[in-house]
């Protein structure tokens, strides 16, 4: 299915944001259904959260309500979020196609191929055909590697330990507070989506910011040093994505030249 896909490679060569194939379609399949996240039957809304917990330890829904979910019943879920890319110097709309998840007993049978392509044809209907699409997988593909196809960025996670794990004694009050002003995102590199789920928090008396995610990682923090004191809410600690050359992970853009920065923050809302 990868090699379907118009990926750019270390051998490709192009003008920065430009498309590498502007008439490329999506195949749609039919066994894939897809609706907004706010038109989901309840029984389906059930079932991805369940899912979400179980597979990606979510804590809230990781999508809005405008954003796409496709599934195969009883098989599969994907997901898709509209925003766009912020990137060095110009920006695009984009969609995000993330949680995808396919049940042990139905693997190997192309249902990834089948909600993949189907979510990214139903969002290119949505938004036309001048977004980006990403891709977030967390194991990578050996068909990309074996053709060479750049990621737009690679990350893994690290443990952080919080120092002040247990609840402020009467004599501690926190360090840490929710935020609400989320200004502070906008120009900050990477997908700017819907921010749902995610939580913000300031250390008081301080400049010091850090973002969680719907999982309750860390995915982005002006200090890094500052993290290790965190006790805005109750919690031994967090995992953090940390963007190298040699991340596990990985976000691929789909039909779009770029110019990889594999050491780059990137805010992936």
């Amino acid at each position: 299915m990868w090699n379907s896909l118009p990926i750019q490679t270390k051998k490709d060569k192009g003008i920065e944001f430009t498309r590498i194939e502007p008439t490329f379609q999506y195949e749609r399949f039919s066994d894939v259904e897809v609706t907004t996240w706010n038109d989901a039957p309840s029984d389906i809304k059930t079932w991805c959260r369940n899912v979400w917990r179980d597979q990606f330890k979510t804590e809230r829904d990781p999508i809005s309500e405008n954003d796409l979910v496709g599934w195969i019943p009883s098989k599969g879920i994907i997901t898709a979020k509209f925003g766009k890319w912020v990137g060095e110097i110009r920006s695009r709309p984009s969609v995000y196609v993330n949680y995808l998840y396919v049940d042990p007993k139905y693997r190997s049978q192309g249902l990834a191929k089948h909600l993949i392509l189907s979510v990214s044809h139903e969002a290119n209907n949505k938004v036309g055909t001048s977004s980006v699409f990403l891709f977030e997988t967390d194991v990578i593909p050996k068909s990309l590697t074996s053709r060479g196809a750049q990621a737009l960025c690679r990350y893994h996670y690290v443990w952080l330990p919080f120092l002040f794990d247990a609840p402020p004694s009467d004599c501690r009050s926190r360090y840490w507070t929710a935020d609400t002003d989320l200004s502070i995102l906008h120009q900050e590199k990477g997908f700017h989506g819907t921010v749902e789920g995610f939580k913000l928090f300031r250390k008081i008396n301080s400049t010091d910011k850090v973002l969680f995610d719907c999982n309750n990682d860390i995915v982005w923090y002006t200090s890094f040093l500052s993290l290790f004191t965190f006790d805005g809410f109750d919690s031994k600690g967090a995992f953090c994505r940390v963007f190298s050359p040699f991340g596990n992970s990985a976000v691929y853009a789909e039909n779009m030249y770029f110019s990889p920065t594999y050491t780059s923050h990137y805010l992936l809302g």
